[in-house]
């Protein structure tokens, strides 16, 4: 039977509604084309502050920003089975320690080949500047994104 946990996670994911990471090459491609930076949490399956990101910044902002951002999250200590860049497959678990994740929630800011655009944001709620710092980091990936086009096109 299912524990507590487990049973709250699977609610929470579909109330806070985080898409998982299970296509990389497809967010990518989706987020070249849109010139959006793809925002990563990464995630641990029974952790207060990561389900506070989740619910109270991301499913608000995947809401209301439509098309201008992608968000995903990885859930570092489950075996979610996902297509890598290389075409490979990873467990959530292999893509977290590949990307060196120490600390729960992380939330990074990667192009289209997952290459960091700006600063991590690590852990809750800062003193109330979760929002602001989250905002910043969209603004400062995306000016990045589409300067990088300009000069491509």
């Amino acid at each position: 039977s299912m524990d507590n946990s487990s049973a709250n996670r699977k609610l929470d994911s579909l109330v806070g509604a985080v898409p998982l990471l299970l296509d990389a090459p497809a967010d990518a491609l989706t987020a070249a084309k849109l010139r959006v930076p793809l925002i990563v949490l990464f995630s641990l399956s029974n952790c207060g502050f990561c389900h506070e990101v989740r619910r109270n910044y991301l499913a608000s902002l995947i809401r209301e920003s439509g098309d201008s951002v992608m968000v995903r999250e990885v859930v570092s200590d489950e075996a979610h089975m996902l297509m890598w860049l290389t075409g490979e497959t990873l467990t959530h678990a292999q893509l977290a320690a590949r990307t060196g994740i120490q600390f729960y929630p992380t939330l990074h800011f990667f192009d289209a080949q997952f290459k960091p655009l700006a600063e991590p944001l690590l852990g809750a709620n800062a003193a109330g500047f979760y929002n602001a710092y989250l905002n910043q980091r969209i603004e400062q990936s995306t000016q990045i994104l589409r300067r990088a086009t300009k000069a491509t096109s």
